[in-house]
């Protein structure tokens, strides 16, 4: 379980030959009891893009169930957003770094668990600091800081991402603040339109 290791037993050919062996189960009344068995273990990576949809509607991402990313303001302001993530494992190299760190694990698995954990928490600790006023009107540097950090953390480990951002809007745990602010936005168009 180590890189070189598995830099050493690359097989890049689409047609491989897996040794067997003869395994010996004792003897019978008619001569030598066994089988043939693989003496190794072929591991194939898939380098096609995988695309995750986490959101908050049952209905419009990848899972069934409620998989938006929630965080909270300085002024404890509880909110989500849907998030989209493209990722692939580009080279031969990051096979070998991605089988390395996640050796039982698939793409999907990975993207839907560690993933969507790291961003939570960097987008939780991009946020958390921040009114919500500052953050309505300047959210796009935030995003792309946390796009870049978890972009590079999972660089290291074989995994491209080819695309991460949100999906959607920002979605308030307590529904009055949507309400109040489609009362501000609707009062200011009437203004412009009184002019």
């Amino acid at each position: 379980n180590n890189e070189e290791y598995l830099k050493k037993n690359l097989v890049p050919s689409k047609q491989i030959q897996i040794p067997q062996q003869w395994v010996a189960k004792g003897y019978e009344w008619m001569g030598p009891n066994g089988e043939w068995r693989d003496a190794a273990l072929l591991i194939k990576v898939d380098k096609q893009p995988v695309n995750r949809e986490w959101t908050a509607d049952p209905n419009s991402g990848t899972g069934t169930k409620n998989e938006a990313v929630w965080v909270m303001t300085s002024d404890q302001v509880e909110f989500s957003t849907g998030w989209v993530c493209t990722a692939r494992i580009a080279s031969t190299e990051d096979a070998i770094k991605f089988l390395h760190n996640y050796p039982n694990g698939s793409l999907k698995e990975v993207l839907d668990s560690e993933v969507r954990s790291k961003l939570q928490a960097c987008f939780g600790l991009e946020v958390t600091d921040l009114p919500m006023e500052e953050l309505r009107k300047k959210a796009t540097p935030h995003i792309q800081k946390v796009v870049g950090e978890v972009s590079e953390f999972f660089n290291a480990r074989g995994i491209t991402i080819t695309n991460l951002g949100i999906s959607g809007g920002f979605v308030y745990k307590d529904k009055t603040i949507l309400e109040m602010l489609v009362k501000v936005f609707n009062s200011e168009q009437e203004k412009a339109i009184a002019v």
